[in-house]
């Protein structure tokens, strides 16, 4: 029989013999799921979808991170041109333990920036 279709397959569910155009199975009532255009539609929108958020978590990671980096860098440097040698080292942890209280980063600076100019030696 060369040259011709296949005119049945076989049920994944109770493993019968079906019709090749068959939506759901004669013997055990299930669907017989094939891929369609549409699915593959859906499998796009949600690669894009994912991809779309994945790319927007980025962003506020680095803006945030930026945030943060010259919050710091600002009040390390008041500290310094000050003469304090200890406060440096002290800024990140506390520009931390500020967001996790829900400050926002230019907040932060602000307060780094006036405990930086009251500390001595």
């Amino acid at each position: 029989m060369i040259g011709t279709m296949r005119a049945t397959t076989v049920c994944p569910h109770c493993a019968e013999d079906v019709k090749w155009a068959a939506k759901v199975c004669p013997h055990c009532r299930r669907r017989l799921v094939r891929w369609s255009k549409s699915t593959w539609v859906w499998i796009a929108y949600g690669c894009v979808s994912v991809a779309v958020i994945g790319g927007l978590a980025a962003c506020i990671i680095i803006a945030d991170n930026r945030a943060r980096a010259s919050a710091i860098v600002r009040a390390q440097g008041i500290a310094r041109a000050l003469g304090c040698r200890n406060y440096p080292a002290f800024v990140e942890f506390q520009a931390d333990m500020l967001r996790e209280e829900g400050k926002s980063w230019s907040e932060i600076e602000e307060t780094l920036a006036l405990s930086a100019g009251q500390c001595t030696g």
